[in-house]
């Protein structure tokens, strides 16, 4: 799973990149409307961004297979990435953790109200998913090698 690794961990990055993207928006917003699909490039920091969950995994399949043969400079970029949100949630005042921006996400026309605390919720959520994932893909190949 050369290449699988490397995926989650690309994928994993650009989710937080979005999230660091998206605060930042909320508060040059000051919480009023924001929509991505509107901005150039979209999100602004990442440099593609997908509409569907099936563009996302195509995007980061493509940007997985190119971190395939340096993996600690996608695991420093991931955690780069994860200072950076973990930085801006820190340097929130504790009434802006539960307020909520209406949030037109791409490929959608509705806003959905997002707080701070939901990204911290969703990015929890995500990281859980690919432990998960990550201990089943350590038993498959543990199980190929006849470990």
């Amino acid at each position: 799973g050369e290449s699988s690794f490397g995926t989650i961990l690309e994928h994993m990055r650009r989710s937080r990149e979005m999230y660091s993207a998206i605060l930042d928006l909320m508060r040059e917003a000051e919480y009023k409307e924001v929509r991505l699909a509107g901005i150039p490039g979209d999100y602004a920091t990442v440099e593609e961004q997908p509409t569907t969950y099936e563009e996302d995994m195509e995007i980061t399949l493509r940007h997985g297979a190119a971190v395939k043969h340096d993996r600690q400079g996608a695991v420093d970029a991931l955690d780069k990435a994860h200072d950076r949100l973990a930085g801006q949630l820190r340097e929130l005042a504790a009434e802006e953790y539960s307020r909520a921006a209406p949030v037109v996400y791409a490929g959608t026309t509705e806003a959905y109200p997002t707080r701070a605390s939901d990204i911290i919720q969703w990015i929890t959520d995500h990281y859980n998913e690919h432990v998960v994932q990550y201990g089943q893909m350590l038993k498959q190949w543990q199980k190929e090698k006849g470990a």
